[in-house]
């Protein structure tokens, strides 16, 4: 990976990150004001910024823990973002120690040795791959070593900006073609139907095509779990974990503007939000409305038992998602876990509890915790005997469903290291149309 073209870049990002320390929220707003300088004078520099805070982020344990007994704490904000542009290989080691004097650079530089001495397998890779101890945990604990190390380094990475056609405005191929016109390398993913990778932090979102719908911004792993709902034609849908809407819109377009979807979120302003751009995207059959986490009102519940899909985008600890939202590492707890686990089983037994016979219900996480995922499906088959798995390979045919499922074809589960894109799980039950004996 190359070196920032700008000197300017690290200071710029360090005082950013100074102003955010210790409230990871503020990353948001801190990617917000390196975007307005897309509109400046200093616009070149803009992709280099967002490149240089998502790696000091991504990799803030590992950096703290070169940078330990080796700086001043007044020094720390820009030794952290020369450190992880040195781990990332952007700068040299004979290079970085003249552009921070007040650094023992020595100690910096055999941290590595100091690694080696972490006794505890778990903690060691929480630290080499900058995670949680909870999320390096989940990983060594599921993945062989090497599979484990791949993960990790993967999760370090910035993701390339993966884009979703609306095909109710146009057609993959249109998309690529305007992008490669506007001098962004484009090309189709590899696994979505309807999806196009640009490079990281690619300048799209300026374009007239994206003002007028033509394009929305989702991971190829999120477009996948849409296919997977596979709404009929004219069908009725429940998104009943709406969110920022990236599923609900692409719903829409494969229903083909026609059928009807009640998205569901507790945050009303992103209900608004969703409004708005279903409105851009001409998705005119989306309503939205905001209820409570805690339970669904009367109308989501009548909606909930005519509607031939429901899907359920759980909350989660969002680890499939660290290279996207490489804040979310530090904001997910050890202690949050549980809290999640039992959100996920409620709304699992909620939406299962009004589902009508022959209707299924999509459940999916953007994490790779087991207990969150494979576990939730299981606990919820032994509860309730009239729901049935309907295997992935059985929507999607076989051979797209191998290279993004299981062995056994039927969840789907796609990982960073492997497939490219985000890590994420779905899994697709049904409503017995007759009661098992």
């Amino acid at each position: 990976m190359e070196s920032s073209s700008n000197p300017l870049v690290p200071p710029m990002v360090a005082e950013i990150l100074s102003e955010v320390e210790g409230r990871w929220t503020g990353i948001a707003a801190a990617r917000d004001r390196i975007y307005r300088l897309r509109g400046s004078p200093g616009r070149e520099t803009w992709a280099q910024m967002l490149v240089c805070l998502h790696l000091v982020v991504s990799q803030l344990r590992h950096v703290d823990f070169a940078l330990d007994g080796a700086v001043q704490p007044g020094d720390r904000p820009r030794a952290r973002v020369l450190v992880s542009e040195w781990l990332a290989g952007r700068i040299p080691f004979y290079d970085v120690r003249k552009l921070h004097s007040r650094v023992d650079w020595e100690r910096v530089f055999d941290h590595a040795n100091r690694l080696k001495l972490v006794a505890d397998p778990v903690e060691r890779f929480s630290i080499e791959y900058s995670l949680p101890l909870w999320a390096a945990d989940a990983i060594v604990k599921n993945l062989p070593e090497d599979a484990a190390a791949h993960l990790g380094a993967a999760l370090l990475l910035p993701p390339p900006r993966t884009l979703r056609a609306n095909t109710l405005r146009t057609t993959r191929e249109s998309l690529i073609t305007e992008l490669r016109n506007q001098g962004i390398f484009a090309e189709p993913t590899r696994f979505a139907a309807d999806g196009v990778t640009t490079p990281p932090f690619s300048d799209v979102f300026h374009m007239d095509l994206f003002h007028g719908g033509g394009f929305e911004a989702q991971d190829e792993a999120s477009q996948l779990c849409s296919e997977i709902v596979a709404p009929p034609p004219k069908g009725v849908v429940l998104d009943a974990c709406a969110g920022a809407g990236g599923k609900t819109l692409h719903l829409a377009a494969l229903l083909k503007g026609q059928g009807v979807i009640l998205a569901v979120d507790a945050a009303d302003y992103k209900i608004r939000d969703l409004k708005e751009r279903a409105r851009r995207a001409g998705a005119h059959q989306i309503r939205g409305v905001a209820v409570p986490e805690s339970a669904w009102s009367a109308e989501v519940t009548t909606f909930a038992g005519k509607a031939d899909r429901i899907l359920l985008d759980a909350p989660c600890s969002g680890l499939g998602s660290f290279r996207r939202k490489p804040e979310m590492r530090w904001k997910i707890t050890q202690d949050d876990l549980p809290r999640l686990e039992q959100i996920q089983r409620d709304l699992l037994d909620r939406a299962a509890a009004h589902l009508k016979p022959g209707a299924r219900l999509i459940y999916s996480t953007c994490t790779l915790r087991p207990e969150e995922n494979e576990h939730q499906i299981t606990g919820l088959l032994a509860r309730d005997g009239t729901l049935e798995l309907v295997p992935i390979k059985e929507i999607l045919g076989k051979a797209r469903a191998e290279n993004i499922t299981d062995p056994t074809g039927v969840m789907m589960r796609v990982f960073p290291h492997v497939q490219g894109t985000d890590g994420f799980f779905a899994a697709v039950l049904r409503k017995a149309r007759q009661p098992k004996s």
